[in-house]
């Protein structure tokens, strides 16, 4: 598609700026004819604010601010800290004022790669940061497709790798979220929900799905719910019936659930099927934290509101425009907006530096117990493992129980008075 947003389905990511009430913004793509080929078209891009009940897009500002150009389906996001729109496009990002809709600039991108392209989506704004990050997908003639996390340096356009080796097993059109708390990339494999690492791109979890119905057989338009620390999706299932209006025998099926990101497990919340069978590829949902709703855009861009709590549908509409044709990207400004992260970088874990008083642990290796010898009183612990979780904490003691934790490579962080400081372990 020449000079046209590339879409499978279509979709909206919402933003909106913290002195309004109503959060929800979305691209609005008007799609025009093109002079110079009878194939393909132009279209232009305005960044508008929508209501989900009625539907309704209204650009923002006096929508005279526009730009033809051609976008990736799953490459917008927001950036709540400098109040901009971020979309993103084959070799470069265009950035979009979320008050004004003014566009401000178009810039581009450089690849990581010396050989090849790069497409660059799956983009997502992390406030506890405030960085850009994506999947990177790497061609070179002859090789297969090498797929990385990356981030992107938008004040230069600059790409830069973070996963040390190619990321496998991808799937592309489900979705990302990104956890700004305990600073995690999450992203759904055709098996596996796969975490990544945002300090430094290595695999922070990838469980197998585990569903709790045989007629499930996938998961994805995943969104992150800040308030809960919950991600939530849309389960897809089937089954076979005489009646079904497809060739391949099966009903299909979709319904509200969400996932738990160390163990894979799957959980409905829907007690009944979505009245639709299909969500918009590539480019997400959305969650309203205040309200605890999830929307998302189904068949015939009609715009859904499911609650949180039950599963129901609570509004569904539509999209109508002010002067488009297509949504694109929802999300809720304030979802996750001034969050900070509160799992430390496993780099800053590995050291034994502290501030006044030294300290030691023993033994070490360990079977069961640490004891921590100093002559200050002992107000905090906290131990990590090598991902930078935090696995166990205790106040005031100086004897520390780890028989329960897996063998592995530790840190004790101990807080007091006059100390703070790390030690390695090794719990056998």
């Amino acid at each position: 598609m020449k000079n046209s947003c590339l879409f499978l389905l279509l979709l909206v990511v919402s933003t909106s700026f913290s002195q309004q009430i109503d959060s929800l913004f979305a691209i609005s793509y008007k799609t025009l004819p093109n002079p110079n080929s009878p194939y393909s078209t132009n279209g232009m891009v305005r960044v508008a604010k929508f209501n989900p009940t009625v539907g309704f897009l209204a650009n923002v500002g006096l929508g005279t601010n526009t730009i033809g150009g051609s976008f990736t389906v799953d490459g917008g996001s927001v950036n709540q800290t400098t109040n901009t729109f971020n979309l993103i496009g084959s070799n470069s990002f265009m950035t979009f004022d979320v008050t004004t809709g003014n566009f401000l600039q178009q810039m581009p991108i450089t690849s990581f790669a010396t050989q090849g392209s790069t497409y660059f989506g799956q983009v997502r704004f992390n406030n506890s940061n405030t960085t850009l990050y994506g999947l990177a997908r790497v061609s070179v003639t002859g090789q297969p497709v090498s797929t990385y996390l990356a981030r992107l340096v938008t004040s230069t356009g600059n790409l830069v790798q973070l996963s040390q080796t190619p990321l496998a097993d991808i799937s592309v059109v489900t979705g990302t979220v990104i956890d700004p708390i305990d600073m995690v990339f999450y992203y759904c494999s055709p098996t596996k929900f796969v975490g990544l690492d945002l300090y430094n791109g290595s695999v922070y979890s990838s469980p197998n799905f585990v569903y709790g119905n045989p007629e499930y057989y996938g998961f994805g338009n995943i969104a992150f719910n800040c308030t809960n620390r919950e991600i939530y999706g849309l389960i897809r299932g089937k089954y076979a019936s005489e009646d079904a209006p497809t060739p391949t025998g099966y009903i299909y099926y979709l319904k509200l659930g969400k996932i738990n990101p160390n163990t894979g497990v799957v959980t409905e919340i829907s007690t009944v099927n979505l009245p639709t069978t299909a969500f918009s590829v590539g480019a997400s949902a959305t969650v309203d934290e205040s309200n605890g709703i999830y929307y998302f855009v189904g068949t015939g861009q009609v715009i859904y509101g499911i609650s949180l709590a039950t599963g129901a549908v609570v509004s569904a509409a539509p999209a109508t425009f002010e002067d488009g044709n297509t949504v694109f990207f929802i999300n809720d400004y304030n979802n996750c907006i001034n969050r900070s992260a509160e799992r430390e970088d496993p780099a800053l874990l590995n050291n034994n530096d502290f501030t006044i008083d030294a300290f030691s642990i023993y033994p070490n290796p360990t079977t069961k117990s640490i004891t921590i010898s100093t002559s200050n009183a002992v107000e905090r612990v906290e131990i990590y493992d090598s991902n930078g979780r935090i696995v166990k904490t205790a106040f005031n003691q100086s004897e520390i129980d780890v028989e329960a934790l897996q063998s592995g490579v530790y840190f004790l962080k101990i807080f007091g008075d006059t100390m703070v400081g790390n030690q390695k372990f090794v719990k056998q």
